[in-house]
């Protein structure tokens, strides 16, 4: 269930603690600093922007007792009416639907979601993201905050299984389902919040590798002098973790870490910008409609700045293999203008444009974030900026043409 702790009317944020296994509100608590959310209520720069709550479920270590404890209490229900429900640890991916509930209708009034997760907290937040996803829904989740989340398992959960019949220790096994198939969806899956990863170096659960999602580059995760229990209780403000959580909150506030605001639709200076390049003068070349080199023009200007945000090897790497699939694509329309199926270089552009807006979330699926079709359309205008390359638009041969 959720409680608000803090409210501000006016505000449609909301930032919301998930606790780990075997936590509760406690999680959340330091002897001297009290409660994280309660320091972060103090913050105008927070308060302003953000209500403040939290999220506890049912998660106990042992069920061996509980388990008799259910079966008993079923067996009076037999005769006696009850209001009570009976709690019992529920799989990773149930609380996850749970959570996704919770939001949904306890936080109908909120446009936006912040969610400060710890362990095995991140793993069911994950799961509630990817619900929304795999739904078609746009998830409220617009950023998380991981602090020693095992997104790649726990190896202790392999011993825990062998003691205890949990099924969330059982989750956290490495090699378990939820985490192999939250892996590969969250890999697959888009859009995704904006997450920051955050990690203990003294941490003996969660080690560094595992606090990490998969294909994540080394500049977005932070290490903190902390150990597992200590990285979710900042002892005062003056406390390094408190300081960072407080910054991205801060920078979301002010949109710093909304990376949609970097990703406008660029818009060309002039009618003549870019009439040098060489894939404006395939056009021409090739009798193309004016119509459709305006468009070429822009679509190129918003692939020129793509690749100028996500210049890091990681970077470059993933947009490789995307222009590759892109010529694939042309390469493959190509073979239908060779075979006379189009009758104009205006056809075959235009199919090649439609067939990127319908792999744009499929076979053109990328993990950087905020790509989409018009930039992959720019994608092919850039590989036919190469004057010696094979993207063209006349049959049987490459065009000839000279520069004006």
């Amino acid at each position: 269930m959720i409680t608000i702790e803090s409210r501000n009317d006016g505000n449609k944020k909301i930032i919301i603690f998930v606790h780990g296994f075997t936590g509760g509100k406690e999680t959340w608590e330091h002897p001297e600093g009290g409660y994280f959310w309660d320091m972060l209520a103090t913050e105008a720069s927070i308060t302003d922007s953000f209500d403040i709550g939290y999220y506890e479920y049912y998660t106990t270590f042992s069920e061996i007792f509980t388990k008799a404890k259910i079966a008993f209490s079923s067996l009076k229900s037999l005769f006696k009416k009850s209001v009570k429900s009976t709690k019992k640890n529920l799989e990773i991916n149930d609380i996850s639907s749970l959570l996704q509930s919770e939001i949904k209708y306890r936080l109908s009034g909120y446009d936006e979601v912040i969610v400060i997760a710890h362990s095995m907290g991140g793993l069911i937040t994950k799961g509630c993201i990817l619900k929304d996803i795999e739904e078609g829904e746009i998830s409220k989740i617009k950023l998380f905050i991981s602090l020693a989340v095992p997104h790649r398992g726990v190896n202790l959960a392999a011993y825990g299984k062998l003691l205890s019949g949990n099924k969330q220790i059982a989750g956290l096994d490495a090699l378990s389902n939820v985490i192999t198939s939250q892996n590969d969806q969250w890999v697959k899956s888009n859009p995704k919040p904006t997450v920051k990863y955050f990690y203990g170096a003294n941490d003996s659960v969660v080690s560094k590798s595992s606090a990490v999602a998969v294909e994540v580059e080394k500049n977005e995760i932070t290490p903190f002098d902390e150990d597992h229990p200590s990285i979710c209780k900042p002892s005062s403000k003056n406390a390094l973790i408190y300081i960072a959580v407080k910054s991205n909150l801060e920078d979301y506030a002010q949109g710093i870490l909304d990376e949609s605001n970097s990703f406008e639709i660029q818009r060309l200076s002039s009618e003549d910008q870019f009439n040098d390049e060489n894939f404006v003068l395939k056009l021409f070349v090739a009798d193309v409609c004016n119509a459709n080199i305006s468009n070429s023009k822009e679509f190129f200007l918003n692939a020129e700045f793509i690749r100028k945000v996500f210049s890091s090897d990681y970077d470059q790497e993933k947009l490789t293999d995307l222009y590759e699939k892109i010529r694939s694509l042309y390469q493959d329309s190509y073979a239908r203008l060779d075979s006379n199926e189009f009758t104009s270089a205006d056809q075959l552009i235009n199919d090649i444009h439609d067939k990127i807006v319908r792999e744009d979330s499929a076979y053109l699926k990328t993990l950087l974030p905020k790509i989409h079709a018009t930039h992959k359309k720019g994608m092919l205008h850039q590989l036919a900026n190469d004057a010696d390359g094979d993207i063209h638009w006349l049959p049987g041969k490459k065009p000839t043409y000279h520069a004006k």
